[in-house]
């Protein structure tokens, strides 16, 4: 599909949907800004090898909605208030166990 770093690098068959403004805004491009999301990330802020698919979602949920106007839950189907706080009372009630802190667990504390 798509892969960062320097220089970024792209399936062909991916391109239409990068260019394509009209689905960026209606739909949202989760996938492409979660790999643009990687150069993005900061060592202070990492736990590796916890968060390292985590917080380049940080600048997923940015892109969606202060670049493109989409809903961070329109942008990507776990990012729902209902699925987030589920998340959260799933996690808090298992023990708070770092083993079982998940991309979107750990995403949601980054967003508190």
């Amino acid at each position: 599909f798509m892969h960062s770093g320097y220089p970024i690098m792209i399936h062909s068959t991916s391109v239409a949907e990068l260019l394509n403004p009209k689905t960026a805004r209606t739909q949202g491009i989760w996938g492409i800004t979660h790999e643009l999301g990687h150069n993005q990330q900061c060592s202070p802020w990492e736990f590796p090898p916890h968060t390292t698919e985590c917080t380049c979602n940080l600048w997923s949920v940015y892109v969606h909605e202060e670049v493109l106007g989409v809903n961070r839950a329109k942008a990507h189907p776990d990012m729902t208030p209902e699925k987030r706080k589920s998340r959260a009372e799933v996690y808090a009630k298992g023990g708070r166990n770092l083993d079982t802190w998940s991309v979107w667990t750990a995403l949601e504390t980054y967003m508190q």
